[in-house]
Order: structure tokens, then sequence, then C-alpha cells
């Protein structure tokens, strides 16, 4: 090769790299976004005499838009669903030679390792069912996290002024704010409040998956939303998973109102 093609072929090469790099950036963006904006259903399958049973069927159905995902059990009857957007499931587990079993009321919130625990099939037909109305009250087994949740059903009921939902973070355990901002955003956005004892400086803001927080000033969210718009608020003051990490304080995640296949 010449030295004109040398430097040709060395230019190509460093144009494609810069491509690749370009690419991987958005791909771990779009994971990013999905772990801040998503919950995450954990369970193990079992039989009547306590035996795991793999290759059991499961199948996730939302509440609200009928929408499904399916997955199996593992080789020791665990199974994970991760990606779940926020809302109300129904989780069937069917397999050839038991009754299915239904359980329906899950809540997943965003950001959360729900433990669906352990659920036992008895033998039978699979056109038997035994439906379970899933209980909202479930201990934290999955992760170490130190978190705290407020949902529309809790908004709907509180008055605050501005209607900025970052007011009423301070119902939450550890929560830190001065006043009320006097309009939705104020002048340049939400204001994050101090968390978990340290400063709002510290602390991450999300809304529906995507960072908010502005460049210069990290605890103000540049992306205001209404209360009536939210359907949930988690923050994560501490012990939360490694993907979380950005700064050092509390991870504050908005989820707006999605649609349902409900006419009115």
């Amino acid at each position: 090769m010449t030295p004109d093609n040398d430097i040709l072929y060395i230019m190509n090469t460093m144009t494609k790299l810069r491509w690749l790099s370009l690419c991987l950036v958005f791909y771990r963006a779009s994971l990013l976004e999905g772990q801040l904006n998503t919950g995450t259903i954990v369970g193990t399958i079992l039989d009547s005499s306590g035996a795991s049973v793999p290759a059991a069927e499961l199948i996730l159905t939302s509440e609200l838009t009928g929408d499904t995902r399916k997955t199996l059990s593992n080789a020791t009857g665990n199974f994970t669903l991760p990606g779940i957007s926020a809302g109300i499931y129904t989780l069937r587990v069917n397999l050839k030679g038991f009754q299915s079993v239904e359980r329906k009321g899950m809540t997943v919130t965003s950001n959360e390792y729900l433990p669906a625990g352990n659920i036992t099939l008895q033998p039978g037909s699979t056109t038997e069912v035994i439906s379970v109305i899933a209980s909202r009250a479930v201990v934290q087994t999955a992760s170490a996290e130190n978190s705290a949740l407020l949902d529309s059903r809790q908004m709907s009921t509180m008055l605050t002024r501005g209607r900025d939902v970052m007011s009423l973070l301070r119902l939450m355990p550890g929560v830190s704010q001065n006043s009320d901002p006097n309009s939705l955003g104020s002048e340049i956005g939400s204001s994050a409040p101090n968390i978990g004892g340290l400063r709002s400086t510290d602390s991450t803001v999300s809304v529906d998956g995507m960072v908010s927080s502005d460049s210069d000033n990290v605890n103000v969210s540049i992306t205001a939303v209404s209360m009536d718009a939210v359907e949930e608020v988690k923050v994560l003051v501490n012990n939360y998973q490694a993907e979380y990490g950005r700064n050092a304080g509390a991870q504050v995640s908005i989820i707006s109102k999605s649609g349902s296949r409900a006419s009115t």
C-alpha cells in the first residue's frame, strides 16, 4: 500500500470507530431509560410437594391495556419478568398436568423489584383455574433499597400551591423542603427537595425514564409535570441498584399517566 492509501485506510477506520462509539452511547441510553422507567417481577414455581417446576408458562397481562408478556420458569423454577411499565397486572401460570394459577391486581411501580413469592401448582387440568387477588402489602425481599412511593390516589386527595408534584415529596420520610412554588415549574423548573440528609443538588430527577435534571442546576427538573398528569412518583433514597447511580443522592422518578383500553 502507498502512503496515501495507508492514510485513507486509517481515516476510514477511525470514522467507523466513531460511529460504533455513537451507537453504543445511544444503546446504553436506551437501556438506562428502561431501567429508570420500569419494574421487575420475580418469583418461583413449585409443585404441591415443594419441588421446583421448570418450563412452566407465565403470562403477564396488563389490566389497563390488555398487553401481554410471556416467559418460562428456568430449571430451578425461578422466573424473572423485567422491563414492566408501571401499572396493574394479572399473572397466570400454565403447565400441562396442573391447574392454572392466576394472581390478579399485581401493582408494579417504577424502579421496583416486585417479589411474587412461591407460586404452588396443584395437580389437575389447565382448564381449572385458581384465582388469587394480590395484596399490595408486600415485603421487599428482592432488593435492599430504601424507597418511598406517592401514587395518583394520594395526589388526588391533596392540595398544594402551584400544582407542582415536587411539593408533595415532603410528605415522604426523610424529605425536607422549604416552601411551595407559586406556580408549576416556578421560573426555570421544578426543584427537588433535600432527601435523606443530603443536599438537593445530590439528587437526580427523571420523567418517564429520561433524566430531566438541568446540566447546571442538577436539583432542578427542566420538565415540569402537573400533578394531574402524574401517575406516581418513586423516590429511591439509598441502597438502590447500581444502574440507577448518577449522583450521590436520591433518585426521583416521575411517571406520567398512560392510556387504557377503556372507552371512557
